[in-house]
C-alpha cells in the first residue's frame, strides 16, 4: 500500500492538485469526491474479507491502514 512507502500524498486530476495531505488521513477520510471514488476503486484481493463501503453496499476497498 501507499503508507508503506510514503508519508504524504498528493492526489491529481488534469494535472491539477485536488487533494494533498498525510497517507493515512487521505485514505481514512478524503476530503475530494474524486479521491473518494479512486479509493472506492482500489481493487479486493479477497472480496469475501472486504470492509462494508461507505454506502453500506460491501463494494468498498479493503485499505489495511494502520496494521
Amino acid at each position: 500500500m501507499v503508507h508503506q512507502v510514503a508519508d504524504r500524498v498528493v492526489v491529481l486530476r488534469q494535472d491539477r492538485i485536488v487533494e494533498t495531505g498525510e497517507v493515512r488521513a487521505v485514505f481514512a477520510a478524503p476530503a475530494q469526491e474524486y479521491t473518494r471514488r479512486l479509493v472506492d476503486a482500489v481493487p479486493v484481493p479477497d472480496p469475501s474479507t472486504a470492509r462494508r463501503g461507505r454506502d453500506g453496499s460491501g463494494a468498498g476497498a479493503l485499505l489495511s491502514i494502520g496494521a
